[in-house]
């Protein structure tokens, strides 16, 4: 058996990359996990605060 995880940035490549595992055997465990984390940071030329948020999307699968 083996264990894989994808990971994406958004849930259409997520669903791709999926898609393709289990056209070559793998089958998903579970339901799949999104996290979120934002960077801040201060723009002293402009004078004030900016931030991005990044979401990683992630799918566990095995292959038997």
């Amino acid at each position: 058996m083996k264990y894989y995880v994808a990971v994406a940035a958004n849930h259409e490549a997520l669903t791709q990359a999926v898609n393709t595992l289990i056209e070559d055997g793998y089958e998903p465990l579970g339901g799949l996990a999104v996290s979120e984390h934002t960077d801040r940071w201060t723009n002293e030329r402009k004078g004030y605060e900016e931030s991005e948020t990044y979401s990683t999307w992630a799918q566990a699968l095995v292959k038997r």
